[in-house]
């Protein structure tokens, strides 16, 4: 089976998950509004590095719940670039938490979209760090009003795969990853929990 592939940036993936103002992965809505919190089933994210693993996790398991409630902080932004606020002419270069939860609800949820199309598959072939965990300056545009935040670059690829494996997105390039922490008690002792803060993505694209 002959495999069609299509590069593109993150941003420009979302943007095509995001058709017409929502997403186009579309799950019913019919469960409990307030569901108990599940039970924790990552490795507690005691460094970012924990953090950063965990994210991967959950993000190639497709585990909304995880995602939600052991990953992401409920100020989570994601910083688009310049470009695509103008090709989709947008009001904004930013998704909040609230936009994060349902692009990845209905991007993990299997459902086809418009075009029939079924997201079955997310592989993050690598996720490299470049360089040490920096301390996030007072004055970013972003993420400076978050004492003790943190970022760091990462070189990701990454692969978003039809139903069938039959056609797939490919994504690659830098990543600015950030994080804060809260103190929590974990086996007795208070200590650092650190979820993710936000990401700032400078994917480019490249042509087939």
């Amino acid at each position: 089976m002959q495999i069609r592939s299509r590069k593109l940036s993150l941003l420009l993936l979302m943007m095509l998950l995001l058709a017409s103002g929502g997403c186009i992965f579309s799950p019913d809505d019919d469960g409990d509004d307030n569901p108990p919190p599940p039970e924790p089933t990552l490795p507690f994210p005691d460094t970012p590095d924990q953090l950063i693993a965990n994210f991967k996790t959950v993000y190639t398991g497709m585990d909304f719940n995880a995602y939600r409630d052991e990953v992401l902080s409920v100020n989570y932004t994601f910083v688009l670039q310049a470009e695509t606020v103008e090709e989709f002419e947008l009001s904004d270069n930013i998704y909040e938490y609230a936009d994060e939860l349902v692009i990845a609800q209905k991007m993990f949820s299997g459902q086809p979209n418009q075009n029939g199309v079924v997201l079955s598959t997310i592989e993050i072939q690598s996720l490299q760090p470049q360089g040490s965990w920096l301390d996030v300056p007072a004055n970013d545009p972003y993420f400076g009003g978050y004492p003790g935040a943190r970022f760091r670059n990462y070189i990701i690829v990454s692969y978003f795969i039809a139903q069938g494996g039959d056609f797939r997105y490919e994504v690659q390039g830098n990543v600015l990853f950030y994080v804060t922490s809260t103190e929590e008690m974990h086996e007795g002792a208070l200590t650092p929990r650190y979820r993710l803060l936000g990401q700032l993505d400078q994917t480019a694209v490249i042509q087939p």
